[in-house]
């Protein structure tokens, strides 16, 4: 997809549509750290929903990611979230014109870099009906601290959010203070031991299993 004169590559995954069904759910996922949407894992993901789940999955390059541009790293990171918020909207509104996805039941998956970059979308566009957030906090090893208590305040949508005990990358209470900050009256938690990157599959599949039942009440 072309938006204001940058480039934004991504897949779109469908699942295969059962007998008398014309219209799926749709999930857009974010990647975390420096990953590009083909990742082993967030494509997998992406994978499990549209085969096992019957859900819709699109998956682009975050700014300065994968097939971007390097120059786009070299943007504050407050334009880079917002370039992000703009492209997953402008990514919404090509999607939600295809025959065969329903503009109602729209889901965001985004953890670690997906919920920072994903805040300012899932916060702004009312389009969005649930979403898997964590992995994620005000005060980072890495990034230092981050603006994020603003935009969680604006969410209003069912949210999941995920959290390990042993996070190396965002501190414990700062992730503590992103979850309370969240605005949605349908907000649940769930946390494992261990570090940034050892969610484990039982995580996983109940955080598909939140949106897909969320999108399909």
């Amino acid at each position: 997809m072309e938006r204001e004169g940058h480039r934004v590559p991504g897949v779109l995954l469908t699942p295969e549509a059962a007998e008398g069904e014309t219209v799926a759910p749709l999930v857009l996922i974010g990647h975390g750290r420096t990953l590009h949407s083909r990742h082993a894992a967030p494509y997998a993901v992406a994978r499990r929903l549209a085969r096992r789940d019957g859900v819709a999955v699109a998956l682009i390059d975050l700014p300065g990611h994968g097939e971007r541009s390097s120059r786009e790293d070299e943007l504050p990171h407050g334009e880079r979230r917002e370039l992000a918020a703009g492209d997953w909207g402008a990514t919404l509104d090509g999607l939600l014109a295809l025959p065969e996805l329903e503009s109602s039941r729209v889901g965001y998956w985004g953890l670690s870099l997906g919920t920072d970059y994903g805040l300012p979308f899932v916060a702004g566009d009312g389009r969005v009906s649930a979403a898997v957030l964590g992995l994620y906090g005000t005060r980072s090893s890495r990034i230092g601290d981050t603006d994020a208590l603003g935009l969680c305040e604006q969410v209003r949508c069912p949210v999941l959010y995920v959290m390990q005990w042993d996070d190396g990358m965002f501190e414990r209470s700062g992730q503590l203070d992103v979850f309370d900050a969240i605005g949605s009256e349908d907000k649940r938690m769930v946390v494992y031991p261990g570090g940034h990157d050892d969610t484990p599959d039982e995580g996983l599949r109940l955080a598909r299993e939140f949106l897909v039942r969320e999108l399909t009440r």
